[in-house]
């Protein structure tokens, strides 16, 4: 009887179209890596924290979240919330898979570790629009080991604040290349999920205001020339006419403007602009220790690479140039502007900062992609600002126990105890 021998089947990819979808698709699995290691690291970490220890924060949070899930609304004991409903959402729901708030604790220390690691996609999507495949997942890794990473062991709305800011900024982005009406309500819909983790969040529309200006300086070509290229941006009008909707509700009800700012309405006040210029190049100065001094040394050289491609036509670097600037600008100044009051108590708040990093990391990952380059004006200005801005720092504001706050000073504070003789 004739043998019939089954051909070999092997696992290995036999054709080029095979092995070229089997590269395609590893950065994608190396960036499905660094969520999920960076989930199974930070949730681990945070599991050695047995109690919440920035008070009253984490207390209130807990609350909010126990009373919605009991039913009572979004309330503190019956008084007032007054934030973001976001993380209390979140919370109320692990609430209602447990048997209380000591049961959910850990959980909800998982939950900020998987929001923070998620992060890491819109940032390789962000980066993407930039750099090729392998050096978006290094950006995006980068940008989830950073040190803000210890907010994950707080039951606090930093990370997924990160999450939904991340989000925010890479729509803007998009928009910012080509506003579409889709992209418009996109970018909305994202800024009003970071909004209502955190209302510091509601800047973020006044930073996609400020980037479509900075688009339109950067590519003359893309200025509204007529009536209707105006008409078209008109999705974007619509928080405006919402706010003074709300304004005018207030005024004639004879209410406080200030009462529209729930827990914050202690920030509707007179602010000195020399003291928020002061606080907003400390704020710069405190970014430069945090990253470790060379990204925003070679910001200067990257931004100029982007600001000359984009007059030559190029959508995406124009649309990066015009975002980094205006996020880094609104952002930081909104954080100043805090930090001038006396609420503030005098410190550093890079928790209200960290936001931005991607952006900073994405511009090193581009410069690296550039083959490292060094032109000679353009180097000069990120060596002097790398070397001025510590000089104006004082060193108090980074000796100081506020960890949560400043993460440098509680790096600071840790080594010191590290090394401190008995």
């Amino acid at each position: 009887m004739a043998t019939v021998t089954e051909p070999t089947v092997s696992s290995e990819p036999t054709s080029a179209t095979e092995i070229a979808d089997t590269h395609s698709r590893a950065p994608l699995v190396a960036l499905a890596a660094v969520v999920a290691g960076a989930f199974a690291v930070y949730t681990l970490l945070a599991s050695l924290i047995d109690v919440p220890r920035v008070h009253p924060d984490e207390v209130r949070y807990a609350i909010a979240g126990s009373s919605l899930a009991e039913g009572e609304g979004l309330s503190l004991r019956g008084g007032e919330y007054g934030f973001g409903p976001l993380y209390a959402l979140v919370l109320a729901g692990i609430l209602l898979l447990t048997s209380g708030l000591a049961a959910a604790y850990d959980l909800f220390k998982a939950a900020n570790a998987l929001f923070f690691a998620l992060t890491a996609i819109p940032v390789y999507l962000l980066a993407r629009r930039l750099v090729s495949e392998w050096w978006a997942v290094l950006a995006a890794g980068l940008s989830v080991a950073i040190p803000s990473s210890i907010s994950v062991a707080t039951v606090m709305t930093e990370s997924l604040a990160f999450f939904t800011a991340a989000w925010a900024l890479y729509a803007i982005m998009l928009a910012l290349e080509s506003p579409t009406t889709g992209r418009q309500f996109a970018l909305l819909a994202a800024i009003a999920a970071a909004f209502a983790t955190r209302p510091q969040f509601g800047a973020l529309y006044v930073t996609w205001l400020l980037g479509l200006a900075l688009v339109w300086l950067i590519l003359p070509a893309r200025r509204p020339r007529t009536r209707t290229d105006l008409v078209r941006l008109w999705p974007s009008a619509l928080p405006l006419v919402l706010a003074v909707g709300v304004l005018a509700s207030r005024l004639v009800s004879g209410s406080s403007p200030r009462e529209s700012f729930g827990a914050y309405w202690e920030l509707w006040r007179g602010y000195d602009p020399l003291q928020v210029a002061k606080w907003l190049v400390y704020h710069l100065a405190d970014f430069e220790i945090y990253l470790a001094v060379v990204p925003l040394a070679v910001t200067p050289i990257v931004l100029a690479a982007l600001i000359r491609r984009g007059r030559a036509g190029s959508e995406a670097s124009a649309a990066l140039a015009a975002l980094f600037l205006s996020a880094n600008a609104i952002g930081l100044l909104v954080v100043a502007a805090f930090n001038s009051t006396p609420y503030a108590y005098d410190r550093l708040h890079d928790r209200y900062a960290f936001y931005l990093v991607p952006l900073w990391l994405i511009v090193l990952v581009a410069w690296l992609a550039d083959g490292l380059p060094r032109p000679l004006v353009a180097t000069a200005s990120g060596a002097v600002l790398a070397l001025v801005l510590p000089a104006i720092l004082p060193f108090r504001q980074l000796a100081n126990e506020a960890g949560i706050d400043t993460v440098p000073g509680a790096l600071w504070v840790w080594l010191e105890s590290q090394t401190a003789g008995p």
